[in-house]
């Protein structure tokens, strides 16, 4: 039988395809003497069940309430949750109060989390322009400006790399107007690095 399965692994290196059909030879028998004995199984263990971890209450879970802070990352970490309306002309120099403070505290996060790869500061349109393509140009062009302020402000006063920054405009939308901002902002964050 030794010699049958030696010709048969000589033959399939010489010429695989034909093994490829050809089922290999039957397996000699196993007497009885040379059998495995049989598995007995293990006795169950006496050592207690592992605790289970304790349910999450509803204090611990999080929550997008300031505290007083003027700008946190959110529980999803998805944006920016700000405690003031973010309100900068692209021809000043630097914010006024209370939005200098919201900017310097984002500024800060994002020194306090290199794990935000990319903050994108979107301006929106807060007023509908109507239906003149002239108007609703320059309402996106004033938009687009206060948002590459913004990112000015954040990247040369607040030192945050301007890789990590990206300013965008909006045309008006009713669902991304919340109050009666002229030209509302959200800091969404876009990229984070894996954990």
């Amino acid at each position: 039988m030794r010699a049958t399965r030696a010709r048969f692994s000589w033959f399939c290196l010489v010429w695989p395809l034909a093994c490829a059909a050809r089922p290999p030879p039957d397996p000699e028998p196993v007497s009885a003497a040379r059998a495995a004995p049989a598995l007995t199984p293990a006795p169950e263990s006496t050592a207690p069940e592992s605790p289970s971890p304790p349910a999450v209450t509803p204090s611990a879970a999080c929550s997008d309430d300031l505290a007083g802070e003027p700008a946190r990352v959110s529980c999803d970490a998805s944006r920016f949750v700000l405690a003031h309306p973010i309100v900068l002309h692209p021809d000043r120099p630097a914010p006024d109060e209370p939005t200098r403070g919201v900017l310097d505290r984002v500024g800060q996060l994002m020194a306090e989390h290199p794990e935000i790869l990319l903050l994108r500061i979107e301006v929106g349109v807060g007023e509908d322009p109507g239906p003149d393509p002239a108007e609703r140009r320059a309402a996106l062009a004033s938009a687009q400006r206060r948002a590459g302020a913004l990112l000015q402000y954040l990247w040369r006063r607040r030192g945050v790399s301007a890789e990590r920054l990206e300013a965008v405009a909006y045309e008006h939308d009713p669902k991304r107007v919340q109050g009666r901002e002229r030209f509302p902002v959200l800091l969404r964050i876009v990229q984070r690095a894996p954990r």
